[in-house]
């Protein structure tokens, strides 16, 4: 316990809290008027148990008690609160957020010492965190889960066409899962996930009927420390209830993914043969994956079990290898299908093997998917050493329908089996856009305070069909990047005032911003030599309009009409349709007041100075003369005053 103390102590200090331990052991986190109280219930090799506290300071000092479980043997994080409530703190309070981010970094394991790293998001609920928009909402538990779910985030159409979750994470290898929704929909929402710009799940029209379907997993390398998951909507609003991500051993499943420069993968399905039940409890490595039974595949093929232990290579559960499907010698061979597949993908099959059955003898069969034998002669002992030991392999395979047929074809003399397999298909990656364009694009959004009803969330350009509203993209073929061209958000009820990095959008073509309530100045957009029509009428831009607007090489219209815009208007080149009408500050220009001309400012200058020094001058000569020409004051006067003087002393 104390060494949990320890780490959250450190970490609340990294985040600018103020730490400080009582007697008992209870730790206080404070950061401006918000007291966070941390103190550690019980810790055992099944579960830590954890209350929060916040107190936030008013005229009436009040307590929040939320219990954070962590799973150490899968790896998952919950946070409960004690009592629900619309006032809840932990959901509008930026320290309240803090802590939850603390604290999942704490008791997750620590990427930095080579352990795995766990994150769970139960959507709706007072932990929900990372999200764009969309409603909480208490519902029915998902059908199948490793965790009970009845919280939700609904994201109506009124929150704009797209809605994503964006938190941080170490880089690595990931098993990502949503689970976004129960079965039985009368009217099941459709939509589309994507994670940093790549779609990598569209869901079936009636994927509510099918259990498996109700959530999707997708492998992913991530390089950034930055997570992105975003959900577009085509038809009905987006449910999500839960997200998850566990983290994997290095180059877990994507070693199978010879030739392929993605990051993503995703898993089709995974089933295991001759199994009791389908579950995620067989399997507690590395977020509990979901195995699917599959008992019986015909008359010739029997279900076998053994509660013997067994020897596992690779990064699998034993319980996948307890059970298996064997053929008889009269029939020696296996053929199955697998259903619902995507046609035209590439796919990883991954085969497991183990003899657990001595009965079993020598096995040695071809593998072929469709019409295509992806394995010649495959001896398993040979392969094992031994019985009771697992053989996994892998292949890649290109599918043409929607169906994938796997055919085990014994050798003489052998029977064929086999005790799991699993199926991944290789998503091709998306470009994504230019990231210091995207950083400009944020900036914008806040300063001018775009209306989250437009989706400006996750990436501006990817995927294609999913772009923000008034957004549109060119592909720099050469830097492998999206750029902005167009930003048109006319009529948008925009306030507020242009950053000062817009010219970072080194591409932009196009901008149209007319018709809001947008001030400041724009000299900004005048080092942007690719634009070629700016319209910003009808806003209260002010300043000046800068000089260098009359020699933007490909500008064909420029209106500026209706703002505060002041001083003299430049020129401008031939071909440039102009508009300024209504801008009662500008000058020097057909239409508007003469601006004064600087030249001729100073020689009138020079010669009201001239004037006045003149007159000064002539003035001062008429003083003095009338004082010398006045009587009484002559020299011979003065004299004969002092004598007198003299004689009356």
């Amino acid at each position: 316990m104390e060494l949990i103390r320890e780490r959250v102590s450190d970490i609340g200090a990294k985040l600018g809290y103020k730490v400080k331990k009582d007697k008992n052991g209870i730790l206080g986190l404070m950061k401006e008027k918000t007291y966070l109280l941390v103190k550690i219930l019980e810790v055992t090799s099944e579960l830590w148990w954890v209350e929060l506290k916040l107190v936030t300071s008013g005229e009436e000092t009040e307590g929040h008690s939320h219990s954070l479980i962590h799973f150490p043997q899968c790896n998952a994080v919950t946070l409960f609160p004690d009592e629900v409530g619309d006032d809840d703190p932990f959901q509008s309070i930026d320290a309240g957020f803090g802590l939850l981010i603390l604290l999942l970094s704490v008791f997750t394991s620590n990427a930095e010492n080579g352990d795995s790293f766990a994150l769970r998001i139960n959507c709706g609920s007072t932990g929900d965190f990372g999200y764009s928009g969309g409603v909480p909402f208490a519902g029915s538990p998902v059908s199948i889960s490793p965790f009970p779910i009845s919280t939700g985030r609904i994201f109506p159409k009124s929150f704009g066409p797209l809605n994503c979750y964006k938190f941080s994470v170490p880089p690595g290898t990931y098993s990502i899962r949503v689970f976004f929704g129960v079965r039985g929909y009368d009217n099941p929402p459709y939509f589309v996930i994507s994670i940093k710009g790549t779609i990598v799940h569209t869901l079936s029209q009636d994927w509510s009927d099918w259990d498996e379907e109700t959530f999707v997993e997708v492998l992913q390398i991530i390089n950034d420390e930055e997570e992105c998951i975003c959900f577009h909507k085509d038809s009905g609003s987006p449910t999500v209830m839960s997200i998850e991500l566990s983290q994997l051993p290095k180059a877990h499943y994507f070693d199978g993914a010879r030739g392929l420069r993605s990051p993503f993968l995703r898993v089709h399905t995974r089933l295991n043969f001759g199994a009791s039940e389908s579950s995620f409890e067989q399997d507690t490595l590395y977020g509990q994956r979901f195995w699917k039974r599959m008992s019986r595949l015909g008359d010739n093929v029997q279900s076998i079990h053994t509660d013997r232990s067994i020897r596992v290579t690779g990064h699998y559960p034993t319980s996948i290898y307890n059970s298996a499907v064997v053929a008889t010698p009269e029939v020696p061979d296996i053929r199955f299908f697998i259903r619902r597949m995507v046609p035209h993908k590439d796919y990883i099959v991954i085969f497991h093997f183990c003899q657990i059955n001595g009965s079993i003898g020598d096995s040695v069969f071809d593998i072929k998917l469709d019409s295509t034998e992806v394995f010649k002669k495959l001896d398993l002992l040979e392969i094992a050493g031994r019985p009771y030991t697992s053989v996994t392999v892998n292949c890649s395979h290109r599918v043409t329908g929607t169906s994938l047929m796997v055919y085990l074809k014994a050798e003489k003399g052998s029977v064929s089996f086999i005790n799991a397999i699993e199926l991944v298909e290789m998503i091709e990656p998306r470009y994504n856009t230019f990231s210091l364009e995207v950083s400009t694009l944020v900036k914008m959004k806040s300063l001018l305070q775009v209306s989250p009803q437009l989706g400006w969330n996750g990436d501006p350009c990817s995927p294609e069909r999913y772009r923000w509203t008034g957004i549109q993209c060119s592909f720099d073929q050469k830097q492998r990047f999206w750029f902005i061209t167009t930003v048109s958000l006319p009529h948008r009820l925009l306030k507020g005032s242009l950053p000062d990095d817009v010219s970072n959008l080194s591409k932009l073509r196009f901008l149209n911003l007319s018709f809001n309530e947008i001030g400041g100045g724009i000299s900004a957009l005048g080092s942007i030599k690719t634009l070629e029509q700016l319209d910003l009428s009808n806003n209260n831009f002010n300043g000046s309009i800068p000089s260098n607007f009359g020699r933007l090489p490909q500008l064909t219209l420029l209106n500026l009409s209706w703002n505060l815009l002041t001083g003299e208007i430049p020129r401008f080149l031939p071909r440039v349709t102009v508009s300024l009408n209504g801008n009662m500050g500008l000058c020097g220009n057909a239409g508007f007041r003469s601006c004064p001309n600087s030249s001729s400012v100073g020689v009138v200058l020079v010669a009201g100075f001239i004037f006045i020094v003149a007159v000064a001058s002539i003035v001062f000569y008429f003083v003095l003369k009338s004082r010398k020409s006045k009587p009484g004051n002559t020299p011979q006067k003065k004299l004969k005053k002092n004598k007198r003087r003299r004689h009356v002393d």
